[in-house]
Formats: C-alpha cells, structure tokens, sequence
C-alpha cells in the first residue's frame, strides 16, 4: 500500500514537472513573438508581421517558411520569390547555402536583409561569401542614431521597379537627397550603399542593409510599401513568397526531427531523473521486492493426523479419544418432541431427553457429524455437534 502511494505521487510530479516545462516553452514562444527579432510572427516594431499580412489579405500568395533552405524546390516556378532575414536563432549550414545559390541561378530573386542588431555567424559569412555579397562593416552605433532617410540612386534598372519611388525611410527625418552611385546601388544613405541588387545566373539579389524599411514600424513611412511590393509582383510570377523563419526559431513540428529538439531532451531528461530517484527511494528505504514463501493448503484430514501424531507421542492418545467420544454424536439424531419434555444438561443449555451425550437436537441437529453412516469418511465425524445457544454464549 504504501508503495502504491508513492508511485502514485512519483507520477504525480512528473506530470506536472512535463506540464510545467511545456508550459515555460510556451510562454517562451509568445515572448518571442515579441522579441527584436525580423520575423513575421513578430507583432512589435522590427518585426515584418505586418508587411506579410498585407500581401496576404490583397490576394499575393505568401507563406512563413518553417524548414531548413536546404529543402527549397530546385525550380524557382512554384516558389518565386524568398525573404530572408538575418538568423536570430541558428544560421544556414554549407548545404542551406549551395541549396540556396544553385535556387537562385535556377531564376529564384532572394530578398535579403541584414540586421546588425544580430552577430554573425561563420555559417552567415559563408553564406554570403557564397552569394558573392560584398557587405561593409558599419558602425552600430551610427545605425541606431542615425537620422537621415535612405534617398533613391540608381534608375538604370532593366524593370520599372523604381518609378515613382523616391525614398526609403527607416527614422521620421526628411529632408530627401538624392545621391549618384553605380548601377547595383538602388539606395544609400550618408554611411554608404543601403539597398544593392546584383544579378546571379538567371535570378536575382536584393540586399538591403537593415531590415527596418519593412519593419511594422516603417512599413507605411516613405515609398517603403510601394516599393517591396514591386519587387515582390515583378518576380513572383505565378509562384509564391516565402518568408524564412526557420532560422528565427520557429521550425516545423515534423515527428523525425522531434528528438532532435532541445526542448524534448530536456523533458526527456527530467523525466528519466524523477524516475531514477524514486527507484532509489524506493529501493533504499523500503528495500527491494522479497518474494513470499509458497503457502500450500492443507486438508482437515492431514490436520487430524498430525495432531494425532501429537497426542501420540505425548502420551494422551487415551484421554483425547474419550474426550472426543464424549462430544460427539454416536447415532441419529432423533426428532424435537412436540410437548415432550425438554431438559437441562449440566452446563444449563435445553437437551432432549434419551439423546447422545452433551447433545442439543433442539439448536444444532447436526446430523452430518455422524460416524455410524456407512460410506461416509471418518474426518467429517470429527468436528462439535453442538455450541452455545446465543442466549447461553451471553450468560457464559
């Protein structure tokens, strides 16, 4: 009973050590739903959830991309168009990164932005090295106190992407300045080129310094919607756009990949801890399982014997066998006479008169205790033919 008990509480805390733990993981999700992290599921200024509800609601086929980039489509015709952003969680591998640029010379437009909120990684260099991105180092200081509008540059683009667009603005300064830079350069501010497109093979780079031009906080600032949104329509084509957040932590709950997850490890690990400790307590305190010796049963024939066995060699055989034969039943019972007389025996209980010795036929007309049955087994005579009568049993 007592081991019941303490495995029952044993499970108890487990439960609810899992349920605390899957309880912690959520409410780590939602906080960073929050976090200054670039992605989509990002309600808060820098993130892009707004940018994507937009494409989303006018009609323009969108998704969040949940799986490494290693498993993009080799041809560009059902996905159009990616937007990756700097990885906040984890960074793309060697794989992710020829996966990538073979996508794009296959004529897939890559939409990257930088953020130097984030370190880089040497798995992030490496896959800008792969797509041939010549990237500055910028001061993070000046970014974040900078003031000055990103100002147009380059209207030789073969597409009309441009027309119209005057500027893209991450701050609230105005004061617009429009600077002569190369061809590659769309934008630039006073710390140099903010928006670069460079061509790969049949498809196409936009990288932009800072993600803050399609941030929810300065998507509508500026001509920064305007222009997205056309570099989305003039590639997508009949494909969609994705936008990476794999790399933002938010993969896809796929059953392979689950025990690789940091998260099922540590619950897994706990649970196996609890466990072993309660084996320990268990084991140790109340010691292990004993196993109970076997319990034969035995007749009432092989109980007669062996007590017989006792007086035997205590030398009161004798005495026992008159003692018996006075307490049992030697003939048939006879009837309860209607009117007769009924006496007393010498401890005071109702006896028939002309019965057995010490024999009630009125309480107990026992008369399967007899001996003188032929065919019947002798054991089945040794046992009371009478007891107490309830009234004598109290006086007694």
């Amino acid at each position: 009973m007592r081991e019941r008990t303490l495995g029952l509480v044993a499970l108890a805390i487990i439960v609810l050590v899992v349920l605390l733990t899957t309880w912690l993981q959520e409410h780590q999700l939602r906080r960073t739903a929050y976090a200054p992290e670039p992605s989509t599921f990002n309600a808060s200024p820098p993130g892009l959830k707004a940018f994507y509800s937009y494409l989303e609601e006018t009609g323009r086929p969108v998704e969040r991309w949940t799986r490494p980039l290693r498993d993009l489509p080799p041809s560009p015709r059902s996905l159009s168009v990616v937007v990756l952003t700097t990885p906040s969680k984890s960074s793309p591998t060697e794989s992710d990164g020829d996966t990538l640029a073979a996508w794009i010379a296959a004529g897939g437009t890559l939409i990257y932005l930088l953020d130097f909120s984030f370190p880089f990684g040497p798995s992030s260099l490496d896959l800008q090295h792969r797509l041939n991105l010549e990237i500055q180092s910028r001061s993070l200081t000046m970014f974040r106190l900078s003031r000055v509008p990103i100002t147009s540059a380059s209207p030789t683009l073969p597409y009309p992407i441009l027309e119209g667009v005057r500027s893209l603005s991450t701050q609230d300064s105005v004061n617009l300045t429009r600077v002569a830079e190369t061809a590659v350069t769309l934008f630039a501010d006073e710390t140099g080129p903010a928006v670069l497109y460079r061509p790969l093979g049949q498809g196409q780079i936009y990288l932009a310094r800072s993600s803050a031009s399609m941030s929810n906080r300065a998507i509508g600032r500026g001509d920064n919607l305007a222009f997205w949104q056309r570099v989305i329509d003039q590639h997508r084509g009949a494909g969609r756009t994705a936008f990476v957040e794999y790399y933002h932590g938010h993969a896809e709950a796929r059953a392979p990949s689950l025990w690789g997850r940091a998260d099922v490890h540590l619950a897994a690990l706990q649970v196996g801890l609890l466990s072993v400790v309660y084996l320990l307590a268990v084991g140790g305190r109340f010691g292990g399982r004993r196993r109970l010796l076997d319990q034969t049963r035995r007749s009432s024939l092989e109980y007669l014997e062996s007590m017989a066995d006792l007086y035997q060699r205590a030398g009161a055989e004798e005495r026992v066998r008159r003692a018996a034969l006075a307490r049992l039943v030697t003939g048939p019972q006879p009837a309860r006479p209607v009117g007769g007389r009924v006496g007393r025996n010498r401890r005071g209980w109702p006896a028939v008169r002309g019965g057995g010795p010490n024999t009630c036929g009125r309480c107990c007309p026992n008369r399967r205790t007899s001996i003188s049955s032929p065919g019947r087994r002798s054991s089945a005579a040794w046992r009371p033919t009478c007891s107490p009568p309830p009234r004598a049993a109290r006086r007694l």
